[in-house]
């Protein structure tokens, strides 16, 4: 065998040791998604409640903007 097909044949056994390695890292990587999923559905009510606060927050503001807008021009504000 020349050295050029036993450096062939060693690349290629680094490249399917490398294809088993990360092969058996997919378990760990399915179980690491499914609590990532976990998490992320346990948090959905919360992230829902925080944007319907902000957006509650965003109406108000507006809402006293106006008011404040309407009270300087009826008063002779620019």
């Amino acid at each position: 065998m020349s050295d050029s097909i036993r450096q062939e044949l060693g690349q290629i056994q680094g490249i399917l040791s490398q294809i088993q390695k990360n092969t058996d890292k997919i378990p760990d990587m399915a179980a690491r998604v499914q609590q990532h999923d976990a998490a992320i559905n346990e948090m959905q009510p919360q992230v829902a409640d925080y944007v319907r606060n902000r957006q509650r927050a965003v109406g108000i503001g507006a809402f006293i903007a106006v008011i404040f807008t309407a009270i300087g021009r009826l008063t002779g504000g620019h």
